[in-house]
């Protein structure tokens, strides 16, 4: 079963009403759909893990985000009761024993880096034997999983308007179980191959960076500017070549002249001796022999071009462009601090946003299937990207500007001692500098009271 490549079915409204029974608890969402044609990726995630894989950009941009995420990373569990946090640290300190070989830490980059990559991460919750009890967790790779799907590609709904599970695909099929049984009622209509197999939605937890429509995918960091960066990548390409052709140029060969009409045999002799060149031979050729060597013009719109696909795939990223290119010796350092905090405020959102999913889909399995007492929240590392000479450059700020009965000397003599201490170079006007400014607009208030 292909992830992406299949096309999704037409949207359908049928068998939709409320209950007849008025005492029922329960309601039915009326929007809702047995099978649905949702806003599917616009690129497979092969192609979207490519582009992670090959632009240094990309990689590097992604990789920055993940690291800044995780630097302080997972702190404890929050519950009013010691209990509960004491049952869920023990389960995953555990974690990784019956699934894939991973910790607590490995789990959470990789749902992020996921999210990141292809917009969805999943991962699987492993029930005991007699399917009651969450015992472990493990993620899937993204390129192995997708909706369960009618023929014509639609996800399957139940009554709730639901997925009612998913296919894996399988490297090797009879090594691996045989999966869930597909539910009597969707049995005949669930498309299937020979390496693929159905999982129960309740076995897993499907992450997703950032939602639109449906919001059955998540749309990542790399979709919004795919494009950008293929155009760049050939522009790249293109540009290698014409480096090559200006350092390797192959000749233009001229055979006979207006005294030597050149024979059939004359130009094959002369092309076989000029296929053989190279710079530790030389060569002799008579005067009705010509070489030369073409010059190739380098065009300033291609070098644009590249930045401004450059400036798509940093956008979409939402990673300052010092960071994303590794270059942050050369950014101006008050500009480099705003887009630090901007894209600080990004990475907190999606924290948030993750913990929230991670809390409800699968904490909340963890407790109702084991009974540990309650549902703890997370409490995640304090996320700090701003520059930090920046930080303490306005700290040394304050200090100086909060010592109201200092005299102006004391004030330069205490931050000059303090920079001194901290290696922090002086941001902006020198104190001096702002004092003579300040006593100069003094005395020029002075001298027109006086003239008053």
């Amino acid at each position: 079963m292909g992830i992406i490549s299949n096309t999704l079915g037409e949207q359908k409204f049928e068998n939709f009403k409320l209950k007849d029974n008025k005492e029922e608890s329960s309601g039915q969402q009326l929007s809702s759909q047995d099978s649905i044609k949702p806003h599917k990726p616009l690129y497979a995630f092969a192609d979207l893990e490519m582009a992670y894989r090959s632009d240094p950009l990309i990689f590097n941009g992604i990789n920055k985000s993940v690291q800044m995420i995780m630097a302080e990373g997972f702190k404890d569990f929050i519950h009013e009761k010691k209990y509960v946090k004491t049952k869920f640290k023990e389960f995953f300190d555990n974690i990784g024993e019956i699934g894939e070989d991973t910790t607590f830490e490995e789990l959470f980059e990789a749902i992020f880096k996921d999210q990141m990559v292809y917009g969805n991460s999943f991962v699987e919750k492993i029930y005991d034997d007699d399917d009651e009890k969450v015992l472990d967790l493990t993620t899937i790779d993204p390129k192995r999983i997708d909706y369960a799907k009618k023929s014509d590609g639609s996800i399957i709904l139940d009554k709730e308007g639901k997925p009612i599970g998913y296919m894996i695909k399988m490297e090797n099929y009879q090594s691996y179980s045989s999966g869930d049984k597909i539910p009597k009622e969707y049995n005949e209509i669930v498309s299937k191959d020979g390496k693929s197999i159905f999982i129960l939605a309740k076995r897993i937890c499907h992450f997703k960076l950032y939602k639109i429509g449906d919001g059955f995918y998540g749309i990542g960091l790399i979709e919004p500017a795919y494009k950008s960066g293929i155009y760049k990548k050939n522009m790249q390409k293109a540009k290698a070549n014409f480096v090559y052709l200006n350092g390797f140029p192959s000749p233009v060969v001229y055979v006979g002249n207006e005294k030597k009409m050149a024979t059939p045999k004359d130009i094959i002799s002369v092309n076989k001796q000029i296929s053989t060149m190279d710079y530790q031979r030389n060569f002799t050729f008579p005067d009705w022999v010509k070489i030369e060597y073409p010059k190739f013009n380098e065009s300033k719109l291609s070098n644009e071009s590249i930045k401004d696909m450059s400036i798509d795939q940093i956008s979409a990223l939402s990673v300052p462009d010092a960071v994303a290119s590794g270059q942050g010796q050369t950014a101006n350092k008050q500009t480099l601090g705003e887009q630090m905090k901007l894209w600080e405020d990004t990475l907190k959102d999606v924290i948030k946003k993750t913990l929230s999913y991670f809390k409800k889909y699968i904490l909340k399995s963890i407790n109702d299937t084991n009974d540990f007492g309650g549902v703890p929240d997370i409490e995640w590392g304090e996320l700090r990207a701003e520059d930090t000479e920046i930080t303490i450059n306005q700290i040394i700020r304050m200090l100086t500007a909060k010592s109201l009965h200092a005299t102006p000397q004391m004030m330069i003599d205490l931050e000059e001692d303090l920079r001194d201490l901290m290696s922090i170079k002086y941001s902006g006007k020198k104190p001096m500098k702002i004092i003579q400014e300040k006593e100069i607009k003094n005395n020029e208030k002075e001298i027109k009271k006086k003239k008053n």
